[in-house]
């Protein structure tokens, strides 16, 4: 029993570290950044499921939300892992050319 309370209390607190912008790598936390990309051709509901898991194959990334009318998407991710051009590299490779804005 308490090692179920335990292991519940563990995943919550690494959910808890990920919502707050933070990364939890072997008790760690990583040097994560966002950026926030405008991304061009993303005119239907499967762009970004397509978006998601080209990013979602590299290792550094961390999560992505998208704002579908302004057709962005911010990219939060592990800077000592990934950098921007390889982030907008990826998008261009599956149709979907983006740059940052602020």
């Amino acid at each position: 029993m308490l090692n179920k309370l335990f292991s519940v209390l563990l995943l919550s607190g690494s959910l808890l570290y990920s919502s707050l912008g933070m990364a939890v790598d072997n008790g760690t936390i990583a040097n994560t950044n966002n950026v926030k990309l405008y991304i061009e051709n993303m005119t239907c509901a499967m762009c970004h499921i397509t978006i998601k898991k080209s990013l979602d194959r590299i290792d550094g990334i961390l999560g992505i939300k998208f704002d579908k009318k302004a057709l962005t998407a911010t990219v939060k991710y592990d800077k000592t892992k990934v950098d921007v051009n390889k982030i907008t590299e990826t998008t261009k490779n599956v149709g979907y050319p983006s740059r940052p804005i602020n």
